[in-house]
């Protein structure tokens, strides 16, 4: 699962003491795929899938992961620095970064081979169509703040920009 996957879908939540304490035992005879789906529901009729962490975990005894459908998602909200641009700018973090958002993986390694450069793999990934329209969003803040700027340095000259300018150009505004 990618990273924007796992924050827009996963709902981490404490076990139940029950289940809490017995696991303990049953981790001795379990291999990794036993954790990865286990039914744990009270209601026989609202079954929810709930994915345990790794053995070497720390909240591998004490939590649980449900992940939710696409109806109950989270929408991620990036704090902090601005996501890098797609347009200019160093091209190499741009390209990590969107491989670490959108490309499955458990280490860093798993983004691209140790001879490989980011641009490369990259561009050998077969993002899906919802992830190429999420990254194309991404640069929607960027144009928008090249806009702005673009308008006050037109402004700064003493070009006539405005509401009205446009129509200027074909004599409609009384000089």
């Amino acid at each position: 699962m990618s990273l924007h996957d796992w924050i827009r879908l996963s709902h981490v939540e404490k076990r139940p003491k029950k289940n809490e304490n017995n696991s303990c035992d049953d981790d001795i005879n379990k291999t990794e795929s036993d954790y990865e789906n286990n039914i744990d529901s009270e209601d026989e009729n609202d079954k929810v899938t709930f994915h345990h962490f790794l053995k070497d975990h720390p909240l591998h005894h004490s939590h649980h992961v449900a992940l939710l459908d696409d109806m109950q998602e989270w929408v991620p909200n990036f704090v902090g620095g601005a996501i890098s641009r797609s347009d200019c700018g160093d091209r190499e973090y741009y390209c990590s970064t969107m491989l670490a958002f959108f490309k499955p993986w458990r280490t860093g390694k798993d983004l691209k081979s140790e001879h490989q450069s980011w641009d490369d793999a990259f561009t050998t990934h077969m993002f899906n169509t919802r992830q190429l329209e999420i990254m194309k969003y991404f640069n929607v803040r960027y144009k928008c703040l090249d806009a702005r700027d673009d308008y006050a340095a037109q402004m700064k000259k003493g070009a006539n920009v405005g509401i009205f300018s446009n129509w200027d150009i074909y004599g409609l505004l009384p000089r």
